[in-house]
């Protein structure tokens, strides 16, 4: 039977494109019962991951948008107001012009339902006077809503003036949720496009190839849980080489110990394996993940960032911190990653997983892991019901 046609269609507002949740969001959510719009930044068109979106850097503005809408015809460029142009030139003109494209964002959310927000965006949702639901993308709720700021007390209130709040489960989202007095709802779990095979391996020669794109970034006073801890791994990399194993690594110059790391570098003396490349754009990053025999992420925080999925997706080896108490809220299972969050536990998992052979087996199931944790059906269907529980409207499968 379909859909009753007493029931009203509910209308659903995405925004917040970071790592293209808002669009992907959006794609999941498409279906007869509900009505789906995409609010879109210019800078999140120009940042977005997908090719298909992005573009070419040759491309105007115009052909950008004109790409975005072909694809998801829902999408909006909120801030893009090409009639208003001529304000800008204006005394306070630019500032003029940015008014009155949030008065017009607002205007629309209150045309939704529900609105689901990410980022930033949690406090432009809590403007609109709408329900909405907080997916928190890690910085919002780790850092943003602890500051003593304007910004911070607006964030802090919007994620309690929030219908629900998800987020990942690490172990610093926990704690700073319980001194906040939040509850979190249901885990977020990052969207990540699976695509239909990983990236071939090809046929390989040489030392293994180790990847390490994440910011360099070892943790400061006050703030070493948000520490990316790329110097243990590092040095656990340089202990395996030193024994004889055969291993290269290519860096990102990439955050605020890139000095550091070059400086520790040549102490461990591993300089002549380290080769280092500049910040990658999306095609270059995915590129070096499929040259990758393993990817280094993240070792502190215990859950899983773009980087890994990604690299998951694409069926290469991931070495990471995993914490198997936070993933129980949201897997149903931990995936097969070289896990570890010091020097010894780093060394020991890279000790048993030295070979070409056994990363790429690592690789496969990683894949494996991915088509199921993360598959859209499943996605979906965590989305459609937690939609479902703020409207109050039952939505069909």
């Amino acid at each position: 039977m379909g859909r009753p046609q007493s029931v009203k269609r509910q209308r659903v507002a995405l925004i917040g494109n970071l790592c293209d949740c808002a669009v992907i969001f959006g794609q999941l959510l498409s279906s007869e019962d509900l009505e789906v719009s995409i609010y879109v930044s210019r800078k999140e068109l120009q940042d977005s991951m997908s090719s298909a979106l992005r573009g070419d850097k040759s491309e105007e503005l115009e052909e950008r948008i004109r790409r975005l809408r072909t694809h998801n015809p829902q999408a909006t460029i909120w801030d893009h107001a090409p009639r208003l142009e001529w304000m800008k030139v204006l005394p306070l003109g630019a500032r003029i012009v940015q008014a009155i494209t949030f008065v017009r964002l607002l205007r629309e959310l209150r045309k939704a339902d529900v609105i689901v927000s990410f980022a930033m965006y949690h406090i432009v949702s809590m403007f609109s006077g709408r329900p909405y639901l907080a997916f928190s993308t890690g910085a919002d709720l780790h850092e943003i809503a602890m500051e003593s700021t304007t910004r911070g007390w607006l964030m802090r209130r919007a994620f309690h003036r929030a219908s629900s709040v998800h987020a990942s489960y690490d172990p610093v989202s926990r704690e700073n949720a319980t001194k906040l007095k939040l509850q979190i709802s249901a885990p977020f779990l990052i969207p990540w496009e699976i695509p239909a095979q990983p990236a071939p391996f090809g046929d390989r020669e040489g030392p293994i190839n180790v990847f390490m794109p994440s910011r360099q970034d070892w943790g400061e006073p006050g703030w070493s849980q948000l520490a990316k801890g790329n110097d243990r791994f590092i040095r656990a990399w340089a202990r395996r080489v030193k024994e004889g194993w055969a291993s290269s690594m290519i860096i990102v110059e990439y955050g605020g110990h890139v000095q550091a790391t070059k400086d520790l570098v040549e102490e461990l003396g591993v300089a002549e394996h380290v080769r280092y490349v500049p910040r990658l754009n999306q095609p270059n990053l995915q590129r070096f993940i499929e040259e990758a025999d393993l990817v280094a992420d993240q070792f502190d925080q215990g859950t899983p960032g773009i980087l890994a999925l990604q690299s998951m997706a694409s069926g290469r080896a991931v070495s990471i911190y995993w914490d198997e108490f936070s993933s129980l809220f949201a897997y149903s299972e931990v995936p097969p990653v070289l896990n570890g969050n010091s020097e010894e536990t780093l060394y020991a998992a890279l000790k048993a997983c030295a070979s070409r052979q056994d990363l790429q087996a690592r690789g496969r199931a990683g894949y494996e892991w991915m088509t199921r944790e993360y598959g859209r059906r499943k996605l979906r269907e965590q989305l459609r019901l937690s939609v479902s529980m703020v409207t109050g409207v039952p939505l069909g499968q």
